[in-house]
């Protein structure tokens, strides 16, 4: 029988979900820049009874000769396939400890992955681009690690996790370009931002949105969701966010920069040293509306130059300090509808506030 650790390290793999866990094994903040076998398959041969799994075949594609589709049809798993060349197809995957990764610069995927009732997925190293839907997908339960990838041009979401799904995103991703959204996480799914990670989600229909119980972990890294058509983040239906020092921009989207609705939550750990921006939006840069709560205490937000207020709260729940709120349209701080808020620290620069006769502030700034 397994250890504790393996344990663990078992658990990390097939559920892909548990902050603690990820921590304690520095497996999301200190991973090689390249593995060999990959890393989804090297995390699981150590593990109590996966240590006696056949080791993974390794298949390689020339996609001007054969497609990913017929390598996964021919062979089982563990597989790793390692391509190059533009694909053109829907890659399928359905069975568990699946390798996907470009071999060189060449690597593109024209059309869509799917991830399917699967789980040590890694997908690593490639473009997916142009397809007319959604362009990387992780659907029923499965668990996928997606690794420097680049999604682009697709008709709907660049990036989709759908129905109890988990998702780690590592090294350099972007989702850019894509007609709906940069990466949507809904009905129950998890995202966690590994450490040292820089994702980015511009010039999308919206940036990213979390929904419908679903929740994010940002570990330090970078994640920006800019230029976008609507807004830049939107965590609605009972959507969550734990962030943890991760430098954020949402600016100059159409929208607001980040709106948290519906009973959804966004909880920072106070972090110095950090940068977050809400700035330069065709809305407000934060609106906290219908009983969502944010607690920003401790980790410096910027918030000025929008179009709307800088940050609103309506029918909100708000905690911030070392808000920098200036400059905005009309209003730098705005509470309606039975919104409360508490401004902590010294630090906090809000040219003007409004508060309607059923909501209050308290702590450092005082509404008008």
């Amino acid at each position: 029988m397994a250890g504790s650790e393996t344990s663990m390290e078992r658990w990390v793999m097939n559920r892909a979900g548990s902050l603690v866990g990820l921590v304690l094994l520095g497996f999301l903040v200190a991973l090689p820049s390249s593995a060999s076998p990959p890393l989804a398959l090297e995390a699981t041969q150590e593990v109590g009874s996966l240590a006696d799994k056949a080791r993974p075949a390794m298949v390689r594609v020339d996609c001007r000769r054969r497609s990913i589709t017929r390598a996964l049809d021919r062979h089982q798993a563990p597989l790793v396939i390692s391509f190059r060349g533009t694909c053109v197809e829907d890659v399928f995957i359905d069975r568990d400890r699946i390798t996907l990764q470009g071999e060189d610069a060449t690597a593109v995927i024209q059309g869509s992955v799917t991830v399917s009732g699967a789980s040590e997925v890694l997908l690593e190293g490639f473009a997916v681009r142009n397809g007319p839907g959604n362009c990387v997908v992780v659907v029923r339960n499965s668990g996928a690690i997606l690794r420097n990838l680049s999604v682009d041009h697709c008709g709907v979401n660049g990036i989709l996790a759908v129905g109890s799904s988990q998702v780690f995103l590592m090294g350099t991703i972007s989702s850019t370009d894509n007609g709906q959204g940069g990466m949507t996480i809904t009905n129950a799914s998890n995202v966690t931002l590994g450490g040292g990670s820089a994702v980015t989600l511009d010039r999308n229909g919206f940036g990213l949105i979390l929904q419908l119980s679903s929740s994010a972990t940002l570990l330090p890294g970078t994640l920006t969701a800019n230029d976008n058509g609507g807004p830049g983040i939107v965590l609605a239906s009972g959507g969550h966010v734990q962030e943890i020092s991760r430098n954020m921009e949402a600016t100059g989207n159409a929208g607001p920069g980040a709106m948290v609705s519906d009973g959804s939550s966004w909880v920072t750990t106070p972090a110095t040293g950090v940068t977050r921006d809400f700035s330069d939006n065709g809305g407000a840069g934060i609106v906290v509306e219908r009983g969502a709560v944010i607690d920003f205490a401790g980790t410096p937000t910027v918030a000025s130059g929008n179009t709307g207020p800088g940050l609103h709260g309506d029918d909100g729940i708000l905690q911030v300090g070392d808000l920098t709120a200036q400059g905005n349209g009309g209003v730098d701080v705005r509470l309606d509808f039975g919104s409360r808020a508490t401004f902590v620290g010294t630090s906090n620069q809000v040219g003007t506030a409004e508060c309607d006769d059923s909501s209050a502030a308290r702590g450092t700034l005082s509404c008008s």
